[in-house]
């Protein structure tokens, strides 16, 4: 849809001893004068983070632009100066992908766990570098600065906008060529705070954000492809690991000096898998037949947007979103717990089987409409069936309910934001 995007990495450079320009193709030109700023991004722990690849062993293949840890680091600080965020925000916003391990996300395949292995590790890598005594001479408590939930502006839930997530979100949308710079100038322009959330001012921008977002979400981020290279880059790393070719420490040296030192192996078989990482070439989904699994992790975002001075979810405000949404993260129709319903198709046999709560309703009402247009069920000109009231009466009650149950679980919100949740209630 857009023009090629050749993506520019962000440009840090002295104007004077007291001044240091940033060119970003994101946010434009900045001129930092905080001391402790200009201190900590031209640290040797910071500068590190310009060799570590945002899209991990995908982005040092060249499968993805160059976009680098370093770039989205001072994006979200930068983001949050715009946003007039204090000065200690910023820094937070500056060091808050600080652990990130060389290859990024694929520390999570190697050492799965809820928790991202660079969350994990952020405090013992912090103490490890001169970061606590540069925040410390600036009178700055390291354990407050790498706690991001004392953020607002740099860190939200899902689906919540925040620095971080707007940012990686922006600045991916461009270097994947999904939005141009008047895009992404235009929603930044109409980005604005409201009680420490960031929130859109327009509808029409929430959902241009939104839309390609989950567009980068379904080719990139959670595209099998890019999936497995990351599976199979850790069972590299695992190998190298159980040779002593690299230790866990070298997970903080930069991308490519991570990989040269575990190319130095002479093992057959870890040189195989090298050689398979290095060339790469396809990969097939197969819930059945599999040489590995990988947890996808699907993501979505919902705008906050400002209606008359309110904030309201993008979702609540428009319903085409909301669906949209709901059935690209193919969410089940439920009612919370181990209350899941399954479809099972009339005309096809066999098990019972997920699909999106928005599937599920349009094939519940298709087959209504069928059952309305049938004479065997629902007669002109005979008496109902045998057994109408038990075989069809009740499972077209059955399954509407459970559209009850489902808008119950997981709509109350957006009943209650148009005042008609006491109008829902008269249905029982």
């Amino acid at each position: 849809m857009k023009e090629q995007t050749i993506y520019k990495n962000t440009v840090v450079s002295f104007m004077s001893s007291a001044q240091l320009k940033i060119i970003d193709c994101i946010y434009g030109e900045f001129l930092i004068t905080e001391p402790i700023l200009i201190r900590l991004i031209t640290s040797k722990t910071c500068i590190r983070l310009k060799g570590v690849y945002q899209h991990g062993i995908s982005g040092f293949l060249s499968f993805t632009p160059p976009v680098t840890r370093f770039d989205h680091s001072l994006g979200a600080m930068l983001l949050v100066r715009l946003l007039h965020g204090s000065l200690e925000e910023q820094i937070a916003a500056l060091l808050h992908d600080i652990s990130h391990t060389a290859f990024s996300h694929v520390s999570d395949h190697l050492f799965p766990s809820e928790i991202s292995y660079h969350e994990r590790m952020k405090e013992t890598y912090v103490f490890s570098t001169s970061l606590p005594e540069i925040l410390e001479e600036f009178n700055f408590d390291t354990h407050r600065i790498i706690e991001e939930t004392n953020f607002g502006l740099l860190e939200r839930p899902s689906p919540h906008l925040c620095a971080d997530r707007t940012d990686y979100g922006l600045r991916d949308c461009y270097a994947f060529g999904y939005l141009s710079i008047d895009d992404i100038r235009y929603i930044i322009n109409n980005l604005a705070v409201k009680d420490n959330y960031i929130v859109c001012l327009k509808e029409d921008v929430a959902i241009l954000f939104g839309k390609y977002y989950a567009k980068a979400d379904e080719n990139v981020w959670s595209n099998p492809f890019f999936q497995g290279l990351y599976e199979v880059t850790s069972t590299v790393i695992k190998e190298a690991l159980k040779l002593n070719i690299v230790e866990e420490k070298d997970l903080f040296l930069e991308d490519q000096q991570f990989w040269e030192k575990i190319k130095t192996c002479s093992d057959q078989k870890l040189k195989s898998l090298i050689d398979l990482v290095e060339n790469f070439k396809n990969v097939s989904v197969d819930s059945e037949n599999f040489d590995f699994k990988v947890p996808f992790k699907v993501r979505t975002i919902d705008p906050d947007v400002l209606v008359e001075d309110k904030m309201v979810s993008l979702s609540q405000i428009n319903n085409d979103y909301r669906l949209m949404m709901e059935v690209y993260r193919k969410e089940k129709l439920s009612a919370g717990g181990r209350y899941e319903f399954l479809w099972k198709s009339e005309e096809k046999k066999g098990k019972p089987y997920r699909v999106p709560a928005p599937i599920y309703i349009q094939n519940t009402l298709d087959w209504v409409s069928k059952l309305l247009d049938d004479e065997n069920c629902f007669s002109t000109s005979n008496e109902f069936p045998l057994n109408f009231e038990k075989k069809i009466l009740q499972k077209i009650f059955k399954r509407y309910f459970r559209f009850y149950a489902h808008i119950y679980h997981s709509h109350l919100k957006e009943l209650e934001y148009m005042n008609e949740d006491r109008h829902f209630n008269t249905c029982f």
